[in-house]
């Protein structure tokens, strides 16, 4: 056993053999990561014929990451997930997003480059969120939702979105009365 999962046990941090772990990721105390989760790697994106150099990821205290997720590194700056977020298998997180504190990114969700979730949101199931938007706190995004650079535009505070492309359905209803 090496210094850094000695470190991990240490700080009950769980990582799955299977796991994977690329280049700078610092990981917070109690972070679970399941089978066949890839973490660090290279993000797919070109600059001229040159692909951006590895950068850092960091996942805060307490988060779940399931099965076959995918977090890229940052490229122009640091890819972070916050504290007891709760990550679904089979997702993608793109280079250099800032997940908020509380999130719950559902099975299938695919979130594209420089996207920035914000606290207690939820992403539904199979959603696909386009490159360089804000979710805003406490939203909630339908299954199957195409969030667009117009819909994100148009969020605000605790609201519910869904379709393709997603549009307001209304308050996200979990939120109305309560404060945190």
């Amino acid at each position: 056993m090496d210094g850094i999962e000695q470190d991990w046990l240490n700080r009950g941090v769980f990582v799955h053999p299977t796991a994977r772990i690329y280049g700078r990721v610092e990981i917070g105390n109690g972070v679970e990561i399941g089978p066949y989760v890839v973490i660090g790697d290279q993000a797919q994106i070109k600059t001229g014929y040159k692909t951006q150099p590895i950068g850092k990821v960091k996942i805060g205290a307490g988060t779940v990451i399931k099965a076959h997720a995918h977090i890229s590194s940052g490229s122009f700056d640091v890819t972070e997930i916050g504290e007891n977020c709760f990550i679904m298998g089979a997702v993608h997180i793109g280079h250099d997003c800032k997940i908020g504190n509380n999130v719950i990114l559902t099975e299938g969700a695919k979130i594209a480059g420089e996207v920035h979730i914000c606290d207690y949101a939820n992403i539904g199931l199979g959603a696909l969120i386009h490159q360089g938007v804000l979710i805003p706190a406490k939203c909630m995004i339908g299954m199957g939702s195409v969030v667009t650079k117009k819909a994100a535009a148009q969020m605000r505070h605790a609201e519910t979105w869904a379709g393709n492309p997603a549009r307001k359905l209304g308050m996200n209803r979990k939120w109305l009365n309560m404060e945190i």
